[in-house]
């Protein structure tokens, strides 16, 4: 069962969607939106994530306003980390999504 507060924040997504691709606006500068760029298997900078979850050298799940991110791989380094970036290098084998069920 929805509750008012999700319909709400569903339906300003929406319109968010919505005025970005009417205007080609590019999606990455919404509010609430991650960026994962990869550089080839070796290197992944994550903008707009909330927090780090879990962290070995061969698994990094990260908390974003929407989803995790489960990063696989071996010899996984966080190179550096802000309030809004960070750089992971290593082996990356696989980058996932995993969104909460609603």
């Amino acid at each position: 069962m929805f509750s008012v507060k999700m319909m709400k924040k569903k339906r300003r997504e929406h319109f968010l969607e919505k005025l970005t691709s009417d205007a080609m606006i590019p999606k990455d500068t919404l509010p609430g939106n991650t960026c994962v760029s990869l550089t080839g298997q070796k290197e992944v900078i994550i903008e707009n994530y909330k927090g780090i979850l879990e962290y070995t050298s061969e698994k990094l799940i990260i908390m974003t306003s929407r989803c995790k991110i489960e990063i696989s791989g071996k010899h996984l380094e966080i190179c550096y980390y802000a309030k809004e970036e960070m750089k992971v290098t290593g082996l990356i084998q696989c980058v996932s999504y995993c969104r909460p069920k609603t």
